[in-house]
């Protein structure tokens, strides 16, 4: 859900910087659109650290399942873009 909140804010401001009208206070929504952004990474951020932090060292760094674990996290997200929408 986070990734798609950060793909849509990507989006948007794309989509801003390509309108070419003056009377559009660009700077003003390009800065809250950042704002959101930032907001987003730092969640995205806290949630990627505590699963790391739950996973228990192994052989390898973070366990030989951890591709599963970040496959799982990733299809509730996108469970929950869908219920959603």
């Amino acid at each position: 859900m986070i990734t798609s909140a950060i793909t849509s804010a990507a989006s948007a401001l794309s989509q801003i910087l390509t309108i070419n009208d003056d009377g559009l206070n660009k700077f003003s929504i390009i800065e809250k659109l950042f704002d959101i952004l930032k907001s987003l990474a730092e969640l995205f951020n806290k949630q990627s650290n505590s699963t790391l932090e739950k996973t228990k060292s192994e052989d390898f760094l973070f366990s030989k399942d951890l591709s599963d674990k970040i496959k799982q996290i990733s299809a509730m997200d996108r469970l929950s873009k869908t219920l959603k929408d």
